[in-house]
């Protein structure tokens, strides 16, 4: 749970300083590890990234290029002269 919800920190933030928020943390720490890495390993749901291609394209001001690019693979793609290695 600790690893799905971002850490030990997030699973006791209820109660932090009490003594079962510390025997959780033991607990937590010495299954898992201690350093944030260590309990990646332990997620039992997916990390979900929200990725928007075209708004990374615009904020590293390389959208003229793809666009071109795109074009360029398209025609490529439709030459009826093209061979299979092409």
């Amino acid at each position: 749970m600790a690893a799905n919800v971002g850490g030990v920190d997030a699973l006791l933030a209820g109660r932090p300083g009490s003594w079962e928020a510390d025997l959780v943390r033991q607990l937590v720490n010495g299954t898992a590890g201690h350093a944030p890495a260590d309990l990646l390993s332990w997620r039992t749901e997916p990390v979900r990234l929200h990725f928007d291609a075209e708004y990374v394209f615009f904020d590293f001001g390389i959208c003229d290029l793809f666009d071109e690019e795109n074009d360029q693979a398209v025609e490529r793609t439709n030459d009826e002269n093209a061979t299979n290695e092409q």
